[in-house]
């Protein structure tokens, strides 16, 4: 997919671009000193990479071939088959140990063959005997009786129960986990076959995690396709798997997570959840099936459900979702708009960031000329090659103020009617001095738009080249125990109104620049600490993934955050390996490709914590830069489309509850080129494609709550 570093003479182009946008040899020299102290030799080097030589940005690859990892998963694979060995289908050869006290009640729903449930249990047979686990084992029979009650009859120790119909399974669930005081429950289907190990994995994940309530198996078909890593509900109501048929061996399903719910191939209770919950009969009154019930009570009770992968098992084959009278029950719910669980699980929040430069402020004037705006650059931008887009004319909100009014409530409506569950609003502060805060506070002081925010503390300083760093000061950040205490207390009045965007009860807060922070745990420590003083609870800490960030391999728990945000372009870009007609003499900046960017950001494995996806519409900041500019080309609202589907995508795999963001950069940055807003070229186009990828993941397209 990425191509290869482009030839000599375009190395030699992009370096005598990178010197001449730097200001000459010695001024890029000390731009480079600067990045290296600011973003550290990985940094560094990515830069270099990515802006000279043209490969693709350090980290980030695209997906490789795994038919290898692939193959050993298959060939490590134990399966039991009555067809390679008949004496499977011989009762008197199961015999399962008696257990005056078992730490485990096995639940196995039979909906299938009498050769089915016995290969089902052949497996479970033989891994408990390798195991540490004691289990009593309980089959619940579904559906007419064809011989396999009579067949189990004969086989030591199981107990069996039936049920004659699908609404009849809850009380046979309930009846089983009855006939023994097993301090776990593990529900399994005789489609599935545990493998050495899983029952033991799954109960060490739940003694290790005392919150978890369940842990779910990793569910995979014999050819190494994903049958589950957890499940959620989609729009109609319906349990569905995560990740089912995507690769298993990707290192995305090698992590464990927090997931929604399960269903019923494998998952591991703790009884006492299951009896907090009423048992299944009480909790299926509206489900599809008791485990769907029973997975809905535990998601109105916020109970925590985690993904095993270490635990595994082989599905032989993929079951339709049950019907009859529960799930038309579900059914008319769906029908009345009412299904709550369905509508919060599969709620999925896409965000967007939000300048406020627009509208003009004293210092503006002071560094840039009166009247000074992002506008200003806007409408001065030319075309640097042939069919280059450039500038951006503003379509139905025109060159908008945001002192007014009415242009912030008419943003609202269309991010809303977009799918936008809110704004992030850059916040600009420096020891105290705040800039461009206007629009924000009149905003918090008039309680309009009625419309859910957040801030990102943009802590970089301001520069003359618009790069962040200390070149061309105009205005610089400090770091004092003291600012971090002001910051916060000056933040105190947003994290109070209730629009303001919470996590898990928690107000959410962005920091750009991470890595400027010479003590950023101290920093979390201290704003968490205020923030329960403030009567709070505590904040969600999250850090943007500004330039390499990324490369630099950085996670949440080395400063004491929550979650990452990923920021396109950032660390991602990937350099144009065309020509484009006409290009100016004059133009020294750099050409990615827009399509091949989004591939290698959605090309990223889950890392094991909350990180929020990130797309962008567009990117070209030549108005900022009109000959050093950095243009992405193929940007359009389909390949948009496609990006952010993909985002949605893997945040319904990845993400759960409150967790489930995705962030646009962005809603305005008519400077970058790079905003939903509508334009003369695309009209609401972007607008659009937003409004069809959320409707497609999400219950509620242009809700919010």
């Amino acid at each position: 997919m990425i191509d290869k570093p482009a030839n000599p003479t375009r190395v030699l182009r992009r370096l005598r671009n990178v010197i001449a946008a730097g200001g000459g040899p010695v001024a890029t020299g000390r731009y480079g000193l600067r990045l290296l102290r600011t973003e550290g030799p990985i940094g560094l080097w990515s830069r270099i990479a990515r802006h000279v030589l043209g490969t693709p940005p350090v980290g980030a690859t695209a997906r490789p071939d795994r038919t290898r990892e692939r193959n050993a998963l298959t060939q490590a694979l134990v399966t039991v088959s009555a067809a390679d060995d008949p004496t499977v289908l011989d009762a008197a050869q199961l015999n399962f140990p008696a257990q005056s006290l078992p730490q485990v009640t096995v639940v196995v729903l039979a909906r299938g063959p009498l050769r089915r449930t016995a290969e089902s249990l052949t497996a479970l047979q033989r891994v408990l005997a390798a195991g540490s686990a004691s289990a009593k084992i309980v089959v619940v029979i579904a559906g007419e009786e064809d011989g396999r009650t009579q067949w189990l009859s004969s086989v030591g120790r199981v107990a069996v129960e039936g049920a004659g119909s699908d609404a009849e399974l809850a009380a046979a669930f309930d009846r089983a986990i009855g006939r023994s005081p097993g301090k776990f429950v593990l529900l399994t289907s005789d489609v599935a076959q545990v493998q050495p190990g899983a029952i033991d994995s799954l109960i060490s994940r739940l003694e290790g995690e005392p919150s978890a309530v369940a842990s779910c198996a990793k569910s995979v078909m014999t050819d190494g396709s994903l049958v589950e890593s957890g499940a959620c509900w989609d729009r109609e109501g319906n349990l569905r798997s995560l990740g089912e048929g995507d690769d298993a061996t990707e290192p995305s399903y090698a992590l464990s997570r927090r997931v929604p719910a399960a269903s019923g191939t494998a998952v591991l209770l703790r009884r006492e959840a299951i009896a907090a919950s009423g048992g299944f009969a009480q909790a299926s009154g509206v489900a599809h099936s008791p485990i769907d019930g029973l997975m809905r009570a535990l998601w109105d009770q916020k109970k925590r459900i985690v993904f095993e992968p270490k635990a595994l098992f082989v599905v032989s084959e993929l079951l339709a979702t049950p019907s009859g009278p529960l799930s038309a029950a579900t059914a008319r719910l769906a029908e009345l708009g009412a299904d709550r669980v369905a509508v919060d699980a599969s709620d999925i929040r896409v965000l967007a960031f939000y300048l406020p430069q627009y509208h003009p402020i004293r210092e503006n004037d002071e560094w840039w000329g009166k009247g000074f705006t992002e506008w200003t650059n806007v409408s001065k931008a030319k075309p640097n090659f042939k069919q280059h887009y450039q500038p951006h004319f503003p379509a139905d909100l025109g060159y908008y103020d945001l002192r007014v009014s009415e242009v912030r409530e008419a943003q609202a409506q269309l991010a809303l009617d977009a799918g936008l569950a809110g704004f992030c609003y850059y916040y600009y502060w420096f020891s105290g001095h705040r800039l461009l805060e206007r629009p924000l506070d009149e905003v918090l002081a008039s309680g309009k738009p009625d419309f859910p925010f957040c801030i990102c503390w943009a802590n970089e300083n301001w520069t003359r080249r618009w790069d962040g760093l200390d070149s061309s000061l105009l205005i610089g950040q400090s770091y004092s125990e003291d600012d971090e205490v002001a910051l916060f207390l000056d933040w105190l009045p947003l994290l109070r109104d209730e629009r303001y965007i919470r996590v898990d009860g928690k107000p959410i807060v962005l920091v750009y620049r991470i890595s400027l922070l010479p003590q950023p745990r101290r920093a979390a420590d201290t704003w968490r600490r205020l923030a329960r003083e403030a009567g709070l609870g505590d904040l969600y800490l999250a850090y943007v993934q500004s330039f390499d960030s990324w490369a630099r391999g950085e996670t949440p728990a080395q400063f004491g955050f929550d979650a990452s945000v990923e920021f396109p372009p950032h660390g991602c870009g990937v350099p144009f390996a065309g020509d484009v007609e006409q290009l100016s003499p004059t133009f020294r900046g750099a050409l990615y490709d827009y399509s091949k960017t989004a591939e290698v950001c959605l090309a990223k494995s889950y890392p094991g914590y909350p990180m929020f996806r990130g797309v962008m519409p567009s990117w070209d900041n030549t108005a900022r830069k009109q000959n050093t500019s950095h243009v992405f080309l193929g940007s359009t609202p389909e390949a948009y489309e496609s990006w952010l589907d993909g985002a949605l995508s893997y945040t319904h795999r990845f993400a759960c509850g409150d967790e489930r963001i995705v962030f646009v950069n962005a809603w305005n940055e008519w400077g970058e080129g790079n905003h939903l807003e509508p334009d003369m070229q695309y009209k609401h186009a972007y607008l659009d494609a937003t409004r069809r990828a959320i409707a497609r993941w999400t219950a509620r397209p242009g809700q919010h709550v």
